[in-house]
């Protein structure tokens, strides 16, 4: 197999990121970025390194992947075929399982999983080397599991050990997110747009280094592209700024506007569900409580809000508490409360979630009381990927009735509002995110570690 590299400065960048670990080339990358602009070959580049993986590493587990499915599939797959379609022809690849996988004649495999379906098949192989596209759209938390499968050891046809990698294809749009601090941040600059990393840690008793890299890419090194591709970028207006223009773009703009059509919840189902709260206290702030349902599917069905200011932790957990029982009385079965974790920070003798679940404990209902979030880095941006999520496949609704302000501020809440932190818009949202991402706890009983607080003096 040849490479079908562009033409220009992005040749060398394209080889290079090809060619990493390969005979002859440093194998000491376990991670390795393109980031960079549209029209820079990323994707072609990835799909290339993953062929030659297959085509020169007789029995290897491969695998492609990227966020959705259906993303993947439309998209990715598709340069997969481009690239890879004199092997097809000449019939070394053939597809099996549904078109799931690329069984090689020398069997090697290729497997096609979208992290939203495939989670238990990917993590549960192991695997040779990974390629992910759009890797910037992938939550890091998924990254780190996969590089825990990492561990197949297959050897190149001429006799040599192959080394294991994953290889992530990224955009600028996303800005400064977990990419940029996983390599740049902390990096150094080893050649022009080239930044390298090393991670240092004691596993199994031994100090162990590990390497990262990271290649930036932009539109002018590429002549190959054609002349009105380029007048639809400069058609595309602002868009063309963020996917072409050179570097990290901040997110701006509404968060949540393409989903609107699709989030409002007109019937409301309340009977034989578990019921999640996410609550947000605030001092200077106001105190938010969202109610959700979330059926034995994992739909979450946001049932009602709280918003008040003004008053003392009793009042507050009194107020919810009581939404809580009422809505015991209309089917809901156990009651998970995800809370701030700054709740949990002793100011005094007792936290705010000390005095919280004393409140608590005192219901006619079993609530289940914990942190929200564990990982604070990067948990913001998880919480705006997991509502994405739910509302883009309908898993995530809103009874725009009863949970007003859930509404209005997924209707209008703006990057900006997120990084001033402008109350009370970011406060309800912060009290959305936390339901929505322990949703899937929710969902079954028995995943939940916290022991529950229990009374009967309503």
């Amino acid at each position: 197999m040849e490479l079908s590299a562009p033409e220009g400065p992005i040749k060398d960048k394209y080889s290079l990121f090809v060619m990493l670990g390969e005979p002859g080339y440093p194998k000491h990358y376990r991670e390795v970025w393109t980031m960079g602009d549209v029209g820079t070959a990323k994707t072609s580049a990835a799909m290339d390194a993953i062929i030659l993986s297959a085509v020169n590493y007789p029995g290897s587990q491969n695998l492609v992947t990227r966020e959705f499915k259906s993303y993947l599939m439309s998209s990715t797959w598709n340069t997969f075929n481009t690239r890879a379609k004199d092997l097809i022809k000449a019939g070394f690849f053939e597809w099996v399982d549904s078109k799931d996988m690329f069984r090689a004649k020398n069997g090697s495999n290729i497997y096609f999983l979208g992290l939203d379906r495939a989670e238990d098949r990917m993590f549960g192989e192991e695997w040779f080397r990974a390629a992910v596209d759009q890797g910037e759209r992938i939550k890091e938390a998924r990254i780190d599991m996969l590089h825990s499968r990492m561990r197949q050891k297959v050897n190149h046809k001429d006799g040599s050990l192959g080394s294991n990698w994953i290889k992530l294809t990224g955009n600028w749009d996303k800005g400064r997110g977990y990419p940029y601090r996983r390599v740049v941040s902390g990096g150094r600059l080893i050649a022009p747009d080239i930044y390298a990393k090393q991670i240092t840690a004691i596993v199994g008793g031994e100090h162990i280094t590990a390497h990262r890299l990271m290649i930036h890419s932009r539109i002018e090194e590429n002549k190959s592209l054609t002349r009105d591709y380029l007048e639809h970028l400069v058609l595309a207006g602002d868009l063309s700024r963020r996917v072409a223009g050179g570097k990290y773009q901040d997110e701006e703009g509404v968060i949540f506007l393409e989903y609107q059509q699709d989030a409002q919840l007109s019937k409301v189902d309340y009977l034989d569900s578990n019921i999640i709260v996410g609550l947000d206290y605030g001092l200077a702030h106001p105190t938010v409580a969202v109610f959700a349902a979330v059926g034995i599917d994992g739909h979450c069905q946001i049932l009602r809000d709280y918003v008040k200011t003004d008053d003392t932790v009793a009042g507050y957990a009194w107020d919810i508490g009581r939404i809580m029982v009422e809505l015991e009385r209309l089917g809901g079965k156990n009651f998970y409360v995800y809370g701030d974790r700054t709740m949990w920070r002793r100011d005094d003798d007792l936290s705010i979630a000390t005095k919280f679940a004393e409140q608590f404990s005192k219901l006619p209902v079993e609530v289940s009381f914990a942190p929200a979030v564990r990982d604070v880095a990067g948990s913001v941006d998880r919480g705006i990927n997991d509502i994405k999520e739910g509302l883009r496949y309908g898993t995530l609704k809103i009874a725009v009735d009863t949970a007003p302000n859930v509404a209005s501020m997924l209707q209008s809440i703006t990057y900006e509002d997120v990084r001033k932190d402008r109350s009370p818009i970011v406060d309800i949202f912060d009290a959305t995110r936390y339901l929505v991402m322990n949703a899937e706890l929710a969902r079954d009983q028995e995943e939940t570690e916290e022991t529950p607080v229990r009374g009967w003096a309503w």
